[in-house]
């Protein structure tokens, strides 16, 4: 008999040689050679490389398999005490992470709520720091001139500018003490104020200011108790000799023994003056729609600017303010987009109010301004000179030369378009300027009134809309002799487009009209 894994003689009763025995218990478990020896008797019948292949392959694998059992008898004989074991380990852990990030959100919050009251406590630290100025400005001022200042004598004395601070309100009391209150720290509204606020016995007049609405929706106010008023404050004056002379939202100019003074009516606090010493002296109040923005006032021969926002005076503005009778309301529209134009022998200057800086400047007449609100800025219609209305250019609030200075003989804002027109073409652009039309070629364009192009076309009077449709043709031919009258046109009546037209030869003249709801049209004889 041979061995069945080297093949010596041996034994017939024996299955392995000695030596392959020994090999077989240091490279495998008793499990397997009891198994293996099994499998032997059970299958004698097998060949001999079969035999040899399945021995092989046991060997190689034999190492992996009892780790595996290893592994396996280990768990077994501890299975209950490791897996309760793994279980308080487990739940330890899990209570422990619980634990951290509970810890974790406190100490975020904690620190959150510590940098707010940072925050909270710089705001009030950054307003005492102001106001511990002002204060001593003040009590060296009444000291040196034996007087109550007035806020615009002290804020030309303040030095501090880590940061732009206003206040609304801000009293100066006859101690020497102030108040300061409803501030902005770098125009973030604070709640904190300074000092403590007073209830001060005033001398002299007291003035009530009242305040009326007109059908237009327009204010006036007045110094009287009249139907349909309304009080919206008071002011002390500092003698009886004060007389009212005009008011503007929360401010009231008072004249008083030939000075002028600025108060705030809401409040009864004297914010600006005396800013004219005599009579030879001018100022302007720079206002539009009742809101007061600034006070130009000549001061020893000098224009100087007091803004009534920062308290601030700005002095030595070249020229004189510009002013013209046929577009006063217009440029007034100016002071609301933070600038006033003066004429400095002959070149337009659009000074900053709150820097007094020069922003840009133009030396063509200004024709019209025309408000986007929409956009929140102005066009300025301008042409070369006051005497030639053929042609202008555009610039807008910011000093900007729209369409590369492109000159044009009509324009109109409507709609958010912006619609312009030279003698025979127009184009509609949309509010940033972007090209939406470019029209045909056309005889001769006349006018634009809203949604509406006027013009000839094949001898004959037509209305266009913005996309170069026709909406209306009039029937009557053209004649040469015509004109279209501007200050006779336009919707002079609610929902009526008018056209008046002038016969040259003869001097008469008759009017087209046009109803847009209806689209009814035709011609009137006069």
């Amino acid at each position: 008999m041979r061995c069945k894994n080297c093949l010596k003689e041996i034994d017939e009763f024996e299955i392995f040689c000695d030596d392959c025995k020994r090999d077989l218990k240091k490279s495998s478990s008793k499990k397997e050679v009891k198994e293996f020896q099994e499998l032997i008797q059970n299958n004698a019948e097998l060949e001999h490389t079969k035999e040899l292949n399945t021995l092989k392959n046991l060997v190689v694998n034999n190492k992996k398999q009892e780790d595996e059992d290893e592994i396996d008898s280990d768990f077994a004989d501890v299975k209950p005490n490791n897996k309760k074991t793994i279980l308080i380990i487990v739940s330890i852990l899990f209570i422990l992470i619980i634990i951290s990030l509970i810890l974790v959100l406190t100490l975020k919050k904690d620190k959150n709520n510590e940098e707010e009251i940072v925050v909270k406590t710089d705001y009030q630290k950054i307003l005492n720091e102001y106001g511990d100025e002002v204060f001593g400005v003040v009590k060296n001022y009444m000291n040196e001139n034996n007087e109550i200042p007035t806020w615009q004598q002290i804020s030309e004395l303040i030095t501090y500018d880590k940061y732009e601070i206003i206040c609304d309100k801000k009293n100066i009391y006859k101690d020497g003490n102030i108040y300061l209150g409803s501030c902005k720290i770098d125009n973030k509204p604070i709640k904190y104020t300074y000092g403590n606020l007073q209830e001060e016995t005033k001398e002299g007049k007291e003035i009530e200011i009242y305040k009326i609405e007109n059908s237009d929706k327009t204010y006036k106010y007045i110094t009287e108790n009249e139907p349909n008023s309304t009080l919206v404050g008071k002011i002390t004056c500092k003698t009886d000799e004060c007389v009212f002379e005009a008011a503007y939202d929360k401010y009231v100019v008072i004249k008083e023994n030939n000075e002028y003074y600025l108060y705030n009516y809401e409040n009864d606090v004297l914010e600006f003056g005396p800013f004219v010493f005599s009579n030879s002296n001018e100022y302007n109040l720079i206002s539009y729609n009742n809101k007061l923005y600034a006070i130009l006032f000549n001061l020893d021969g000098s224009n100087n600017i007091y803004n009534v926002e920062t308290s601030k005076t700005l002095k030595n503005i070249k020229g004189t303010l510009y002013l013209d009778n046929n577009l006063m309301n217009q440029i007034s529209l100016m002071y609301k987009y933070g600038y006033i134009i003066m004429d400095n022998n002959g070149v337009l200057n659009f000074v900053n109010l709150k820097t007094g800086n020069v922003s840009y400047s133009i030396k063509e007449h200004i024709g019209a301004f025309i408000e986007d609100t929409e956009n929140n800025i102005v066009y300025m219609v301008v042409y070369d000179s006051a005497d030639d209305y053929s042609k202008f250019k555009l610039i807008n609030s910011n000093g900007k030369e729209l369409f590369n200075g492109k000159y044009f003989k009509h324009f109109e804002l409507y709609n958010k378009n912006l619609i312009v027109a030279d003698d025979s073409n127009y184009y509609v652009y949309d509010s940033k300027l972007k090209s939406k039309y470019s029209s045909n070629s056309y005889e001769k364009i006349l006018a634009i009134y809203d949604e509406y192009i006027v013009l000839i076309n094949y001898n004959h009077l037509e209305l266009l809309d913005l996309e170069g449709n026709i909406i209306v043709t009039f029937e009557e031919e053209w004649n040469s002799n015509y004109s279209l009258i501007s200050s006779l046109s336009g919707y002079l009546e609610k929902d009526k487009l008018t056209l008046t037209i002038e016969d040259g030869i003869n001097g008469t003249s008759f009017e087209y009209y046009f109803i847009p709801s209806t689209k009814e049209s035709g011609v009137v004889e006069n």
